[in-house]
């Protein structure tokens, strides 16, 4: 009766081994998907003071006269006076989620409005990170 009940007490233990190990698993899978999908968010964070930083330097060197177009010009050396480009890592320009940033110049005025940059974000969230609110 003894060897019944320890065979019966591993099988138990095994059983539960075998079906928490999976459920362990797949916790620590969803955990890790979610600490990928916040250091996204948190890069696109920076990405965009990063550029509204460049807009605004960009704005300086051209005597607060107008706002760039379009932020690839940020990355390419400036044709006026050859100077470096003001953001050094085109990488920028793209969002984690490999989409282009997306840029609204501001008005000519612009002590009225700073140009608007964002992005939308994760595919599957309806989720918009900006430099506005």
């Amino acid at each position: 009766m003894k060897t019944n009940k320890k065979t019966w007490v591993i099988l138990t233990l095994v059983g539960l081994i075998l079906v928490g190990l999976p459920i362990g698993v797949f916790l620590l899978g969803i955990i890790e998907v979610q600490r990928e999908e916040k250091a996204k968010i948190n890069r696109a964070k920076l990405d965009i003071k990063t550029l509204d930083q460049a807009v605004i330097t960009y704005r300086d060197r051209h005597k607060g006269l107008y706002w760039p177009q379009l932020l690839e010009i940020l990355a390419e050396p400036d044709p006026e006076d050859n100077s470096p480009p003001i953001l050094n890592d085109k990488t920028v320009l793209v969002d984690p989620w490999g989409n282009p940033y997306n840029y609204e110049p501001a008005s000519v005025s612009p002590s009225v409005e700073k140009p608007k940059i964002w992005s939308t974000g994760p595919p599957d969230k309806q989720m918009m990170i900006t430099n506005f609110d």
